[in-house]
C-alpha cells in the first residue's frame, strides 16, 4: 500500500492499483451491451451507495455550435 502513495502516475503498477483497489470493491458487475459497469463499495471501508458509470452512443439533442469566444480566439 505504502508503494501506492510514494509513486507518482507515470510508475504506478497493476499490482499497486489491485492492493488500492481490493479491499474497498466488495462487487462489480459490467453489462457488456452498455459498458455499463455497476461498483458495489465495501460499506465497512467506505460509506456510500453503489456506484454506476456507462458509455452508451446517443444522437445529439442539438447540432453543437462553437462558442463566440472561441471563435474570437480562433
Amino acid at each position: 500500500m505504502l508503494e501506492f502513495f510514494d509513486t507518482d502516475i507515470f510508475h504506478v503498477s497493476a499490482e499497486n492499483c489491485v492492493a488500492f483497489l481490493d479491499p474497498l470493491i466488495e462487487s462489480w458487475d459490467i453489462d457488456l451491451a452498455t459498458f455499463g459497469l455497476e461498483i458495489v463499495l465495501n460499506h465497512s471501508v467506505v460509506p456510500g451507495q453503489a456506484k454506476r458509470f456507462a458509455f452508451v452512443e446517443r444522437d445529439a439533442e442539438q447540432p453543437a455550435r462553437e462558442e463566440p469566444g472561441l471563435q474570437e480566439f480562433l
